[in-house]
């Protein structure tokens, strides 16, 4: 199976400062999957999560608005993977095809996770679980809300 979306952690963020646009979905399967019309939030801690199915939140003016919020974007179909950090420390890490195409600004400590995996989407699901702890089964225990962006 190959995935396509977006996954995001904005530190010390609420969800409040997002818009609902509709009911909460049950589990990230849902809120990524090809019916889900935008990206979807939930709580965790002190952080927002954020899942995208259309990659549409992969923006300064949504992700920008928190210090240090990092999205990992995976694109099995295109074998596109991105990690991006937003804020006053950025960092750029765009890997096609194989090849690093992109690498602006310093390695997170959670890219020490992409040498553990064999393959793309996998060792970037591995960055994520570095950054919060979770793995996708995780995530799908959790209610998400669709967002306006």
């Amino acid at each position: 199976m190959s995935y396509n979306h977006l996954m995001a952690v904005l530190p010390h963020a609420s969800v409040s400062m997002f818009t609902p646009a509709g009911p909460e979905i049950e589990g990230v399967y849902d809120a990524i999957s090809y019916r889900a019309e935008g990206p979807s939030v939930t709580q965790h801690g002190p952080h927002v999560l954020l899942v995208d199915p259309t990659l549409m939140s992969l923006d300064e003016r949504v992700l920008g608005r928190v210090e240090g919020a990092v999205a990992v974007a995976v694109s099995g179909v295109s074998d596109t993977y991105i990690i991006q950090r937003f804020g006053s420390a950025p960092r750029l890490r765009v890997q096609s095809q194989g090849e690093l195409v992109e690498d602006q600004g310093h390695p997170l400590v959670a890219e020490a996770a992409l040498a553990g995996e064999e393959f793309p989407e996998d060792s970037h699901f591995a960055v994520f679980a570095a950054l919060t702890g979770l793995w996708l089964n995780d995530l799908d225990t959790m209610k998400w809300t669709p967002i306006q962006i």
